[in-house]
């Protein structure tokens, strides 16, 4: 079942100011929730529709799905994620 990863636009800007190499650690999290479901993952309390957030390093990844789609909408570091 293919599955594909759309970042919004202020996740894509979110992405963009962190260090390339925290940012490539960022995406292959991705690449892995959504090909294998590894990672660190917990469900967002008080969200409907359901939100997620995925845990990498100091950063969390807020996405939601939608059918076969995961939809990144905020990359931010754990200080910042939950404002």
């Amino acid at each position: 079942m293919p599955q594909r990863i759309v970042i919004q636009p202020p996740a894509q800007k979110e992405l963009r100011l962190i260090d390339r190499q925290i940012a490539m650690q960022i995406l292959e999290a991705l690449t892995r929730l959504v090909f294998q479901g590894e990672g660190d993952v917990k469900r967002l309390q008080g969200y409907d529709p359901p939100e997620y957030r995925l845990r990498v390093g100091e950063y969390r990844v807020r996405y939601r799905r939608a059918g076969e789609e995961f939809h990144v909408f905020a990359i931010r570091k754990r200080s910042d994620a939950y404002r």
